[in-house]
């Protein structure tokens, strides 16, 4: 290509490169790579070192370089001149059954009218064969032929063998003292395969998880002191089938336990000529490793990040803790030092936001407890990851970053941060269906966006739709940083039909409300409200409850308190969540209306394993009605009843409803024990006429005094994965317990004794099935000591949250 230049000649200087031969190729992807340069001396080591970069482009199956002498001497033109490698006109599969071509076509980068290289094919076959390894097909043998269709294209056909698929059924598990086998292999990803295969993978060999569960074991014995554990590299022994529809897989695996090291001396030393920040006694008590106690590295590895976070919190981003272990073979005891260095105070210079395509930067911001041109501080970066997951709008557990980045300045104690975000979907439809003895089948319905176009707000519509009459409709707005201040105001408007037995009611209003954080996870709330109900279609009983009002006004004034540090409002694992709420209706506001409600709710979760798959959630709340200088009773319909798969599962909506339930009650009848002449249609008879003309007063106080004015409701769930893979699908048991309780005069009305501590309870099982528009409920609740009127049991579905 080049000849060998005479001793003295310079080399020719390149007046132009040109490249020849393209057809499909886009000249700028050739000039990006080439290293020689017009203007330059011709070099034959750069010629070379572009020929092989064009040639690891994969493109060209053929290249050529020229030179082409110019009228000006020693100069030149530089020619590539390219054959371009055939493009794939088709892409085909033969042998596919278990697999659809859909999958396997979106599964590859390689399409339709790409260029054929041997790089993309082989990189697509590797991506087949995990898809396959992942359906426990593991010996499915994967080749490809290419035929020419014309002079620039041809047809890809990859040619899949696939074979029976293979299950785990047992696991040998070998050399093992201080475990049970059994306990080793519940704790591995890898499970045998079990009944829900179908749905949750169970049974599927896959290496990847193989190889995470050598580092599961070695991870269980390392934790209780066994820092020389072996485990050996698995053996599988494949069992064919006799029906040629599955293999059987027996996984065995081989451990060497060694011996049990116990922690010795912990000391702590400053390797620089800085004093340390605290006394070596006291924190030497506060460290997860105490002498005399099993070894365990992962608690030196806790020990170091609460060192570093000692330091952290007073500005030494930059110290440095290395522990320092010595093994004493003969007493089987590991010597911990801890050695710090302290470096210079850090200051943050700047703060950058990624990964928020639709939240505002402002939304991120404001939750952020570190600033720009502030001291360093590891505990105000922890606060602000805790704030920003509590929002809801990003990936529960690993969709909140803060990740130390270089100064822009090169400033060495100055430090740039950037909070890394993966965002969640943050709407969802909820619904569900239901049916009632009184109202037969209800729909209802949620939709919920959170974080409105970015901005951090909630908007909420609502609605329920009963066979027989009932209508429910709500829209909630939420905004967070009202006017830019830490308020948070709330705007709801509804409208609803109630019907009940002796009449139906009208109602529309609207509600708006402001809350403040006075304290860390403590805030403050008040809510004024204004209700216009009206009522219709009244039974003769009914015109006794209400007393001839059919229509009323009502304003509300609620303050509430609240304190939470539950970790996620979408998925909550742990934390603590207390309310109290005061509502005052009537009196000074105005209105129809006047009595008070005083609740006070609690609820509690709590994560029974790392992961936080296994959750234990308990909650309780209690509620109060109260009269305040008035007259009226408060309304039937706005007093308690419990009941139904929000409250007490099991029960019907408003099975649980005081004395005057015809489950409590036994089957009484107001208008046997206090009848009066209203009750026949013509008062004639002597014995007519002997009744009361008009409504008894304890009968008038029954009727209006239905429900009640106390009610306690209680709650335990434990919520548990039913595969070992994935988390879409979850167990609930639950027991709930509650009752509502009506005035004591309504007791002696009965004929009934008013017991506080009496509850009614229920307990039962139910699945969680996680799907993009909601969590799917469905819960089988069985009454404990049921009344003779009542049924056994009940089954209840509906969308919702996860609690």
């Amino acid at each position: 290509m080049f000849g060998q230049k005479r001793t003295g000649q310079t080399s020719p200087i390149i007046d132009s490169i040109q490249v020849q031969g393209l057809q499909f190729i886009a000249e700028d992807k050739v000039f990006n790579i080439l290293s020689s340069q017009v203007h330059t001396h011709l070099s034959p080591s750069s010629v070379q070192e572009d020929i092989h970069a064009l040639f690891q482009l994969g493109l060209f199956k053929d290249i050529q370089v020229l030179t082409k002498k110019k009228s000006v001497p020693n100069h030149i033109d530089l020619i590539f001149k390219l054959k371009e490698n055939k493009r794939i006109a088709q892409i085909k599969f033969k042998g596919i059954s278990i697999v659809s071509k859909k999958t396997l076509e979106d599964s590859i980068k390689l399409k339709q009218y790409s260029i054929l290289q041997p790089n993309s094919i082989t990189a697509a076959i590797r991506t087949f064969q995990q898809i396959y390894e992942s359906k426990g097909l593991l010996q499915t043998h994967i080749t490809y032929e290419i035929k020419d269709i014309n002079e620039t294209s041809v047809a890809l056909t990859f040619i899949i063998k696939e074979t029976t698929k293979n299950f785990i059924t047992k696991f040998n598990i070998t050399g093992t003292k201080f475990y049970y086998p059994i306990d080793i292999e519940r704790s591995l990803q890898s499970a045998k395969i079990d009944c829900l295969s179908w749905m949750n993978s169970s049974g599927i060999y896959q290496t990847q998880k193989i190889n995470q569960d050598l580092q599961i074991i070695a991870q269980l014995y390392l934790k209780k002191g066994f820092i020389k554990v072996h485990v050996d590299k698995p053996e599988i022994t494949l069992i064919e089938s006799d029906l040629k529809q599955w293999n059987a897989m027996h996984i065995n695996l081989h451990i060497t336990e060694g011996e049990q090291y116990y922690t010795g001396n912990v000391n702590i030393v400053s390797d620089d000529d800085n004093e340390l920040l605290f006394g070596i006694s006291d924190q030497i008590k506060k460290l997860a490793l105490q002498q005399g106690n099993v070894f365990n590295p992962f608690l030196l590895q806790q020990d170091r990040a609460y060192l570093t976070q000692l330091y952290g919190n007073q500005g030494f981003a930059f110290a440095r803790i290395t522990p320092q272990t010595r093994i004493n073979k003969e007493t089987r005891q590991v010597n911990v030092t801890y050695h710090i260095t302290r470096g210079e105070k850090a200051y943050i210079e700047r703060i950058e936001i990624a990964g928020n395509n639709e939240t505002q930067d402002q939304v991120i911001r404001r939750e952020l407890d570190i600033h720009d041109s502030e001291l360093f501080s590891q505990n105000k970066l922890l606060s602000s990851k805790e704030n920003l997951q509590q929002l809801g709008f990003f990936t529960a557990g690993t969709g909140v970053q803060v990740i130390r980045s270089q100064s822009h300045t090169n400033v060495p104690n100055h430090l740039n941060y950037k909070v890394l975000v993966e965002e969640a979907k943050t709407g969802s439809f909820n619904g569900g269906l239901s049916y009632s003895g009184l109202n037969g089948i209800a729909i209802n319905g949620t939709i919920t966006k959170k974080n409105l176009f970015g901005t951090g707000k909630t908007i909420n519509l609502s609605f329920e739709l009963y066979q027989r009459g009932q209508s429910h409709y709500n829209f909630t707005l939420t905004t967070p940083y009202w006017l830019g201040t830490l308020f948070t105001q709330t705007s709801n408007i509804y409208s609803s039909i109630e019907s009940y037995t002796d009449y139906d009611i009208q109602n529309y209003g609207f509600q708006f409300g402001f809350y403040y954080p006075i304290w860390k996870h403590i805030t403050l709330g008040n809510t004024y409200g204004w209700n216009h109900e009206k009522y219709s279609d009244i039974s003769a009983r009914g015109k006794q409850e209400i007393e001839d009002k059919y229509r009323t006004i009502s304003q509300m004034l609620s303050t509430s308190l609240v304190y939470s540090t539950v970790d996620n409002p979408m998925f909550p694992s742990s934390g603590l969540e207390v309310r109290f709420n005061v509502s005052q209706y009537g009196n000074w506001l105005g209105g129809d209306l006047n009595f008070q409600e005083l609740t006070t709710s609690t609820q509690y979760f709590y994560p029974l394993n790392k992961s936080h798959s296994v959750v234990v959630r308990l909650s309780g709340s209690a509620k109060q009605l109260l009269k305040v200088g008035a007259k009226e009773p408060i309304s039937t319909y706005r007093r308690f009843y419990l009941g139904g798969p929000t409250t007490i599962r099991g029960f019907d909506w408003d099975d649980i409803a005081g004395p005057a339930n015809e489950a409590e009650n036994d089957g009484f009848d107001i208008s046997n024990k206090y009848p009066y002449q209203g009750d026949y249609t013509s008062c004639i008879t002597a014995d007519c006429l002997s009744l009361p003309a008009t409504l008894p007063e304890d009968r008038k106080y029954y009727v209006q005094h239905r429900n009640g004015i106390t009610q306690l409701l209680l709650n335990a769930e434990l919520l548990f994965p039913l595969t070992r893979q994935g988390n879409m699908l979850k167990g609930v048991a639950f027991y709930d317990a509650g009752n509502v309780w009506s005035e004591n005069k309504m007791y002696e009305i009965v004929g009934k004794t008013k017991k506080l501590g009496y509850l009614r309870a229920s307990s039962g099982m139910g699945i969680r099935v996680i799907t993009p528009m909601g969590v799917l409920h469905f819960d089988y609740g069985i009454k404990i000591h049921k009344r003779k009127t009542e049924s056994p049991s009940r089954f209840d579905f509906s969308i919702a949250s996860l609690f």
